[in-house]
C-alpha cells in the first residue's frame, strides 16, 4: 500500500513538472509572439515616416527644373513593373501601389536633382574656366557657388579684364603715333562730343573691325603667356 502511494505520488509530481513545462513553453511562445507583434508594429512605424521623409523630400525637390508630365510617365511605368514582379514572387516588399509609386517618385526626384546639379556644375565651370583661365578650378559645386558669391572679386576681375583692354589699345596707338598725347584723350573726346553731337553708330561700325583685330593679337599674346608660363 506504501509503495503505490508513493508512486502515485511520483507520477503526481511528474505530470506537475510536465505542466509547469508545458506553461513555461506557453508564456515563451506568448512572449515570443508578443515581442514579434511589437517589432512588427515599430518597424511599420518606421516604415510609415520614412515614407513619409520621402514625400516630404519629393515636395522639397518641386521645381521648374522637373517635366511632371514626363515624371508621371516613368513612374507609372516603374512601378506597374515592380508590381507586377512583386505579385509573381510573393514579394511583399511592394505589394502596395501607393506605397510603390511614393519610392518610386522619390528615386525618380533625387535622379532628377543629380542631373540638374551635375548640369549647374559643369556650366559654372566653364563659366569659371572662361572667366579665370590661369586658377584651379574648385572641384565641387558649392566650392564653385562660393567663388561666384564674391561679387566684389568678379567685378573687380572684369573691371582688370576691361583696363587690359584698353592699356592694350592705347599701346598700339602709341606705337603707331608716338607724338599723340596721351594724357589729352579723354578730355579732348569729351570736349568735342559736348560741342558737337556725334553718330555713335557709324563711329562703332568704323572702330568695330579694328579692335576686334586688336583683341585677337590681345588673346593670342595672353594664350603665348599662359603656356610659357611667364
Amino acid at each position: 500500500m506504501k509503495k503505490q502511494v508513493l508512486m502515485t505520488m511520483e507520477q503526481s509530481r511528474k505530470s506537475l513538472e510536465r505542466e509547469k513545462i508545458a506553461l513555461q513553453q506557453a508564456q515563451d511562445a506568448l512572449a515570443v509572439k508578443e515581442a514579434a507583434i511589437t517589432e512588427a508594429a515599430e518597424a511599420s512605424s518606421r516604415e510609415n515616416y520614412m515614407l513619409q521623409l520621402m514625400n516630404d523630400s519629393s515636395l522639397d525637390m518641386t521645381g521648374s527644373f522637373l517635366d511632371t508630365a514626363a515624371e508621371d510617365q516613368r513612374v507609372e511605368a516603374r512601378s506597374n513593373v515592380l508590381l507586377r514582379l512583386a505579385e509573381e514572387h510573393g514579394s511583399n516588399f511592394w505589394v502596395t501601389p501607393e506605397r510603390t509609386r511614393q519610392i518610386v517618385r522619390f528615386q525618380d526626384r533625387a535622379g532628377q536633382v543629380r542631373d540638374f546639379l551635375d548640369f549647374c556644375t559643369r556650366t559654372l565651370s566653364l563659366v569659371y574656366s572662361t572667366i579665370f583661365p590661369r586658377n584651379k578650378m574648385p572641384e565641387t559645386l558649392p566650392d564653385l557657388m562660393d567663388k561666384f558669391r564674391d561679387a566684389p572679386r568678379i567685378h573687380g576681375f572684369v573691371r582688370a579684364q576691361l583696363s587690359a583692354g584698353a592699356r592694350f589699345a592705347m599701346m598700339m596707338i602709341q606705337i603707331c603715333y608716338p607724338k599723340l598725347d596721351m594724357s589729352r584723350i579723354v578730355a579732348k573726346c569729351l570736349a568735342k562730343m559736348a560741342k558737337r553731337k556725334r553718330n555713335i553708330g557709324k563711329i562703332d561700325d568704323i572702330v568695330t573691325p579694328v579692335a576686334e583685330e586688336m583683341m585677337d593679337e590681345l588673346l593670342r599674346m595672353d594664350a603665348e603667356f599662359f603656356v610659357k608660363g611667364s
